[in-house]
């Protein structure tokens, strides 16, 4: 197999030449000819059974591939044990995606127990699998002996709490895993305790995704605490799930006492006005957080409000996402006031709200941050800095009258 190149009946093992130009399979075989990605998407269903299998056992051989993506149909036992087999010898491969292919029980642990030795795979993603407690549990045998994994996504798999439990406590010996997804795996039980084990055990893992999985408002009460607890986790999101105030109050307790989170994501999760105000409490003693997102949330000119009162006064915060929140003008004006007083927020998100006139000042204010409005309050900043301030603004002329109005002598 080798990307960017024709493929030929002998190095497929199928009677067909396969090129990217020859017009056969144009939609369904998608190479990208570029030796820094160096991928391949395949269709199972329309390449077919042999086609599949041909590819995965020419990965034994191959040194060129890093990202291969099977999409879509069953990839059968078959297929499964030659893959298996390639991903044992394999050792350039660092993404595998499988997204629609449903996987047989025997099948996932065969893939699952191979990677065990392999020394490349840096990502896996499993989408729409149909892998259940079994493959959950092959999946847990081998993050405890895998020494190269970095990034594991198990997405609309019904592994079920029991199976969410079982690769928590793999992760208790994991030791390179740094980003973890679970989205809809049809939880039926608490997860707080499996989840909060994981995280006071593990110290690699920097990304938490629980995204859609009826995480409840104790759950999520509890699983705050043992954020807090965790001295490497980075980024929490926490999407699709009706958390309600009390878990807008744990959070905004994760954020007065963590010194470690860097990303908040919180969407769709029905926070409200009075959950926004109190993550706006939290962020007001908070020093680390950059980035906070909550989407969807209906936090209304009473939430953004509130988060625009710390935002006034924060020198942390570079990304701030409302979108679609019910923000009126009243809010959008709370925003507009924030960022006359803020010089370092570069990003905020207020798309899907009618906030009337304010969206201009927003706008205007954010230019002017990315433009390196903060550089005003250094009497020392050399006058290589400002230049390099004006030609990021040179397309806008009304950030660069606003600069020099400000600092008119960076033109002398």
């Amino acid at each position: 197999l080798r990307v960017g190149c024709c493929f030929t009946s002998n190095q497929m093992g199928v009677g067909r030449r396969m090129s990217p130009g020859s017009g056969w399979l144009p939609q369904h075989l998608e190479l990208l000819d570029d030796p820094a990605t160096k991928k391949l998407r395949l269709s199972c269903g329309k390449v077919g059974k042999d086609v599949v299998r041909a590819m995965a056992k020419s990965l034994q051989d191959n040194t060129i591939l890093e990202d291969l993506w099977l999409d879509g149909d069953v990839i059968d036992i078959d297929v499964a044990l030659t893959l298996a087999a390639s991903l044992r010898v394999n050792k350039t491969l660092k993404i595998l995606r499988l997204r629609g292919a449903k996987v047989t029980g025997t099948g996932a642990a065969t893939i699952f127990d191979a990677l065990k030795q392999n020394m490349s795979l840096q990502e896996l993603y499993l989408e729409r699998n149909g892998i259940g407690l079994h493959g959950a549990i092959a999946l847990a045998a081998m993050l405890k002996l895998n020494k190269n994994l970095k990034v594991l996504h198990v997405s609309h798999n019904p592994i079920g709490s029991d199976g969410v439990d079982k690769i928590a406590r793999s992760l208790h010996f994991n030791t390179t895993l740094e980003e973890l997804c679970f989205q809809q795996n049809k939880l039926t039980s608490y997860v707080s305790e499996t989840l909060g084990g994981m995280l006071l055990a593990n110290s690699t893992l920097r990304m938490l995704y629980l995204v859609h999985n009826n995480v409840t408002t104790p759950d999520l009460a509890d699983l705050c605490k043992y954020i807090e607890a965790n001295s490497t986790l980075e980024q929490f999101v926490m999407t699709g799930n009706a958390i309600e105030l009390e878990g807008s109050l744990a959070l905004g307790e994760l954020l007065e006492r963590s010194d470690t989170l860097l990303k908040l994501c919180l969407w769709g999760n029905s926070i409200g006005p009075e959950g926004a105000k109190a993550i706006a409490r939290g962020l007001k003693s908070n020093s680390v957080l950059r980035e906070l997102r909550i989407v969807m949330n209906q936090v209304g000119d009473g939430g953004a409000t509130a988060l625009a009162d710390v935002i006034a006064n924060n020198e942390h915060l570079i990304e701030v996402d409302l979108t679609s929140n019910g923000i009126s003008e009243v809010g959008g004006n709370a925003l507009a006031r924030a960022l006359q007083r803020n010089d370092t927020l570069v990003t905020l998100g207020i798309q899907g709200n009618k906030v009337g006139d304010a969206k201009a000042d927003i706008t205007h204010y954010i230019k002017l941050n990315k433009a390196g409005r903060k550089l005003l309050k250094d009497t020392l900043m050399p006058a290589s800095m400002w230049a390099e301030a004006l030609a990021r603004s040179s397309n806008d002329p009304c950030v660069v009258f606003t600069l020099l109005k400000e600092k008119p002598d960076i033109i002398r």
